[in-house]
């Protein structure tokens, strides 16, 4: 984890702002949030090295703390592996929302099987992938680059494989690309766990089948960098679009007019001015704005005034970029209802997946 910080060491870590009221409240709050998790307050290092809390403390104070509605009603994101430890009084979290139940990937190579096969499909098609891809190999066999080579040395082994497991010929070949990789040691377990992010990029895109969705999925959700947001994600873009692009109160959905997607090509240079003060917390940003593609509509806060709603209805996107982005109809902009706390959590419960 120090080496792993010490190469994201170039994305400056914001000094804590002044202690004012506002942000004694972000603090309490998230720090509540945490309690409810059961992480103590001395344990919220990621893999990476950042601190958890600072990072949800940063992103849920900017912007008259826009983005705090959304932590406090989704919660702290459970797929870091502070998160994953058996808590008192409770179950040990998945990491893996997608693969809840299922094994857990222990190193990069079963962690990068795991998003390949889980490519393009829903939750539900990339649990059962993962779990065939596991079952294949003969018993008490781990999941290794050696041991996919040799069970798919042959063209006939290979489609064997391949129609075992439930993937197509393409993620049945970058699966053993990508072993070939490890094998030949272009990647190692080591390289990918100490090396910057641009360096990790560089040497998975050149894999079969690995672009940079996957890339982004992995430096995520497995290496927990902290400051990756990955634009090439439909539902992040939604996500996005309804949060920090959309005209009225974007916690809620008030917005009669047609939403529109954000292009993370024409409008890079405004999504990156837009969210430039969330740095390095982008993966935050990200989770969250999976939470508000799923649910665009939450119950207003309690303690919500005018003052609050009218600070947050001014961040809007201007409209001579509408130009350069997509109509998406599939946003939902309908008024939110009060909510008990027992729907909030079912509503969590029944959210999309989110993790490859």
């Amino acid at each position: 984890a120090a080496a792993a910080a010490a190469a994201a060491s170039s994305v400056v870590v914001p000094e804590p702002a002044s202690s004012s009221s506002s942000d004694l409240h972000v603090q309490r709050q998230i720090q509540q949030l945490l309690d409810d998790a059961g992480v103590k307050s001395d344990g919220t290092q990621t893999k990476a090295g950042w601190c958890l809390r600072q990072g949800l403390i940063h992103v849920g104070s900017l912007d008259h703390a826009k983005l705090l509605p959304r932590i406090c009603h989704h919660g702290v994101p459970t797929f870091y592996k502070l998160l994953s430890a058996d808590q008192e009084g409770g179950a040990k979290q998945c990491r893996h929302e997608a693969t809840q139940d299922l094994k857990d990937p222990e190193t990069c190579f079963q962690s990068l099987c795991r998003i390949v096969v889980g490519q393009f499909v829903s939750g539900k098609a990339a649990q059962a992938a993962w779990q065939k891809l596991n079952a294949f190999l003969p018993r008490q066999q781990k999941l290794t680059p050696k041991a996919i080579l040799a069970v798919t040395k042959t063209a006939t082994k290979l489609e064997t494989f391949q129609k075992s497991v439930g993937v197509t010929k393409g993620k049945a070949k970058s699966i053993v690309d990508l072993a070939q990789h490890f094998h030949d040691e272009t990647l190692t377990e080591d390289m990918l766990q100490n090396s910057s992010e641009e360096t990790v990029r560089t040497a998975l895109l050149k894999v079969t089948g690995i672009g940079p969705w996957s890339v982004d999925m992995f430096l995520m959700f497995y290496l927990e960098r902290g400051n990756v947001l990955p634009l090439g994600d439909l539902g992040v873009r939604k996500g996005m679009t309804q949060h920090f692009f959309s005209n009225g109160n974007n916690n809620n959905g008030n917005n009669s007019r047609k939403l529109k997607l954000v292009c993370p090509k024409k409008d890079a240079a405004k999504i990156s001015q837009r969210l430039q003060p969330y740095e390095p917390y982008w993966s935050l940003v990200a989770y969250y704005m999976w939470r508000v593609a799923d649910t665009p509509t939450i119950p207003e806060p309690e303690d919500s005034n005018d003052d609050k709603k009218q600070a947050t209805s001014t961040e809007t996107a201007s409209d001579d970029t509408e130009d350069s982005i997509q109509d998406v109809s599939s946003i939902s902009t309908t008024p939110s209802t009060p909510a008990t706390k027992a729907q909030a959590a079912s509503s969590r419960k029944k959210a999309r997946t989110v993790t490859p």
